[in-house]
């Protein structure tokens, strides 16, 4: 799979704001297989909601519209 410039620059700036999300989930200390289907779901929904508001962020800056 290859990603855009744009897409790299949002997973990138996305990172923070996703360790941040496990840790206070308190999902980081235990092992991913141990993890609940809400807190799966819960992560996942964070990462896709963080990444979109980074991309749309980036498409605002370089003048992208949709």
């Amino acid at each position: 799979m290859s990603f855009s410039q744009f897409e790299i620059e949002a997973i990138e700036k996305m990172l923070p704001a996703m360790g941040e999300h496990v840790v206070s989930t308190g999902i980081a200390d235990k092992p991913f297989n141990d993890c609940s289907r809400d807190e799966i779901l819960g992560l996942f929904a964070a990462a896709v909601k963080t990444f979109r508001g980074e991309l749309h962020q980036i498409f605002d800056r370089e003048g992208i519209s949709f």
